[in-house]
């Protein structure tokens, strides 16, 4: 019966700690505070929203779920759940550690410059797309499971029928495809391990 849960209007709020509240069912926003100067999202919980689940400078320890846009934005995500059922699960512009992304469709699960400790599955798109990708988990329907543009180091990546891992660097990592997809796509991989079961490469360095 609610458009939004925590919402602001006017200028973007600066300095604002949201912590232990739980929103459900808003057709819009779950909590909302943009990604303004020192917002932040703690112990917190968006389920069965319309549009974002939750977007603050910093989210901690918090979970969306069933939202149908982006699930959860920020710049630095920690020990998060976000699951979106019409787009991206979990973006972070600079850091992810601990998290978990689940995207609809082509959406994203989960991306973040840094990701550690990630996972992240995507239906058609990359399961977890990251600039530097330590020890994390990405599986993907048709897409590419986990994509780094630079590292990966101590990865898994898994697809259906796309590229399981694809990285500029792949270090210690494996790449799984079921379908005809190569399982491991790097410039360079060192200590690495790939796998197709169709017409693609296992390994393609």
């Amino acid at each position: 019966g609610f458009a939004n849960g925590i919402f602001y209007s006017g200028s973007a709020p600066v300095n604002v700690r949201v912590s232990g509240v739980s929103v459900s069912g808003c057709s819009g926003y779950g909590i909302y505070l943009t990604l303004g100067d020192s917002t932040v999202v703690e112990s917190c919980t968006v389920r069965t929203v319309g549009s974002y689940g939750i977007q603050a400078n910093s989210v901690l320890r918090s979970t969306a779920n069933q939202c149908g846009s982006v699930a959860m934005i920020a710049y630095i995500a920690s020990d998060c759940y976000a699951s979106s059922t019409g787009s991206q699960g979990l973006s972070a512009a600079l850091s992810a550690n601990n998290c978990y992304g689940l995207g609809s469709g082509s959406g994203i699960g989960l991306y973040a410059a840094n990701a550690i400790n990630c996972g992240g599955s995507s239906g058609s798109g990359q399961g977890l797309y990251a600039v530097t990708a330590n020890n994390c988990q990405g599986q993907s329907g048709s897409g590419t499971g986990l994509y780094a543009t630079q590292t990966a180091t101590g990865c898994y990546g898994t697809s259906s029928t796309g590229v399981g891992l694809s990285a500029d660097e792949a270090n210690n990592s494996k790449g799984v495809s079921s379908g005809n997809g190569d399982g491991l796509d790097a410039t360079t991989a060192m200590n690495c391990r790939g796998q197709s079961a169709g017409s693609g490469g296992g390994l393609n360095a």
